[in-house]
């Protein structure tokens, strides 16, 4: 499977992002099938964003020659990101929105500096 290097690092942030162990198989990345019955609410709603960021990264790739990239990955995270920022402070729930990204933003300034 040509994805399968992509798939593979993607967990691999994910797993430094939450300082957890998700096994990295199709079940679980693909399919997010996760067992998070032990997480918290915020972290499970960021990890659903960082794996379906992940199938977007394919989707965006498909039929094309060369395969999907962390950095393409990151940029719909940003994506993302931007997006939820607008509408949870439309709403007037900005700590909630901290609450769920702040993982991801401590992890990631470390990774892409540019990030938002």
């Amino acid at each position: 499977m040509k994805v399968k290097p992509f798939w593979s690092q993607i967990c691999e942030h994910i797993n430094h992002t939450f300082n957890s162990k998700i096994p990295c198989n199709f079940v679980n990345v693909y399919l997010s099938n996760v067992d998070v019955n032990n997480w918290r609410n915020k972290d499970k709603s960021l990890l659903w964003i960082l794996l379906a960021a992940g199938k977007k990264t394919i989707t965006r790739k498909w039929l094309k020659p060369d395969l999907p990239t962390i950095d393409e990955w990151i940029n719909i995270i940003q994506d993302i990101y931007k997006t939820e920022k607008l509408s949870f402070t439309i709403r007037s729930q900005r700590d909630m929105f901290y609450t769920i990204w702040t993982k991801w933003t401590e992890y990631v300034k470390h990774v892409r500096s540019d990030f938002v």
